[in-house]
């Protein structure tokens, strides 16, 4: 009689440690599929952010270029429209007429032309435009301006620079960069300091407490002008 009690404690353990097994394994199969699941949503998720941060990247890249064409088509106009300028300037008509050429004409075509650069620069803030671009841009800027070569309807390009300061685009964020560049560089690299200095976070100036405009001695010494 014992044996069989015994023996029926024993079966009952084994089955109890078998029910608990099966237990044990159905969780794992639960687990297991959890984190499936979890895996699924998981790449779900990074195949999302790969797909945004492509189409940004090539939407970046596409405004670029279409800037970049937009500024050189801008630029080709005002060049056009300047040599006709000139030429008209050099041969006016023999009887003066409403539509004989004047002051107002060249400035009419450096308000462009620098309207064309602060949009440069607007563009160059927001990541559609290489600073490379931008520093070559500026430096044939500013040797057109040192040059006096440059003229449009006669005036040189530090007149229309001057008359450009009584508009209100003198008030510009942009034009106390322009205001050094065209004071104090003489090359590219003057240029390249010029534009990192002014282009600058708001926050970072605030950190490192720059004036918003600084003096030609202030510039590092390897760009000072002699």
């Amino acid at each position: 009689m014992s044996e069989a009690i015994h023996s029926g404690k024993n079966l009952i353990a084994r089955l109890h440690k078998t029910i608990h097994s099966g237990v044990n394994w159905v969780a794992r199969l639960h687990l297991f599929g959890r984190l499936k699941e979890w895996q699924s949503i998981t790449g779900s998720f990074l195949a999302i952010l790969v797909a945004i941060y492509i189409t940004g990247a090539l939407t970046t890249s596409m405004k670029r270029t279409d800037s970049f064409l937009n500024f050189t088509t801008r630029y080709h106009q005002i060049r056009v429209d300047a040599h006709a300028l000139d030429k008209k300037m050099r041969h006016p008509p023999a009887m003066p007429n409403p539509e004989t050429a004047d002051e107002s004409d060249a400035h009419e075509i450096y308000f462009r032309l620098f309207g064309l650069i602060y949009d440069e620069i607007h563009s160059y803030r927001d990541g559609f435009l290489a600073e490379d671009a931008l520093v070559d841009w500026m430096t044939w800027q500013m040797y057109d301006h040192r040059d006096g070569q440059f003229k449009i309807g006669g005036l040189s390009y530090d007149e229309g620079w001057r008359w450009w300061l009584t508009t209100p685009g003198n008030h510009s964020p942009y034009t106390p960069m322009l205001k050094e560049i065209f004071k104090c560089c003489k090359d590219g690299r003057c240029v390249k300091d010029a534009i990192e200095y002014h282009m600058r976070s708001s926050l970072l100036n605030l950190i490192y407490r720059q004036p918003t405009e600084r003096s030609c001695d202030a510039i590092p010494q390897a760009f000072r002008p002699s």
